[in-house]
């Protein structure tokens, strides 16, 4: 199918943000991103990112080398002309100090949405969202659990 400067067709555009997700997040395959996110890419929502392929790979850098299990799950994609909407989780599962406290091996599934907008074959802009509220909880919930284990091996 043709399409003009700025409109791909839905099934290229799930197809290449599904492949990117799963090749960059849960295969570690930085590589997909030089063919898939334009030079002139920025994520909103990001301190100090870098425009482009080479910002976003740091930025899976950073979050690989604090949550080096990470892995995505997409639950749903909606789309309308080129801006693509994911709804999914992240699988974290932490070792080392996160936040406010030490709390090895904890699994967390923290629910996100994602927009990412294409032009010309090539990913331009994305904007993630993360409950941030629920991760917090979570981890508390945990250090408390733990907090509490650790007293009644005390006692």
């Amino acid at each position: 199918m043709t399409h003009n400067n700025s409109f791909m067709n839905k099934e290229k555009i799930t197809r290449l943000t599904l492949q990117m997700l799963n090749e960059s997040i849960n295969k570690r395959n930085l590589g997909i991103l030089d063919d898939i996110i334009a030079p002139e890419f920025i994520s909103k929502g990001h301190l100090n990112f870098k425009n482009g392929p080479e910002g976003f790979k740091d930025l899976l850098h950073q979050l690989f080398h604090e949550f080096p299990d990470i892995s995505i799950s997409i639950e749903k994609i909606m789309m309308k002309e080129n801006l693509l909407v994911v709804i999914g989780h992240w699988t974290l599962i932490h070792y080392d100090e996160f936040m406010a406290g030490d709390i090895p091996h904890n699994i967390f599934c923290i629910p996100y949405f994602d927009f990412w907008q294409f032009k010309d074959g090539k990913c331009i802009e994305n904007s993630a969202r993360f409950d941030v509220l629920s991760m917090i909880q979570k981890v508390e919930r945990k250090k408390e659990e733990t907090v509490q284990a650790e007293f009644a091996i005390a006692s």
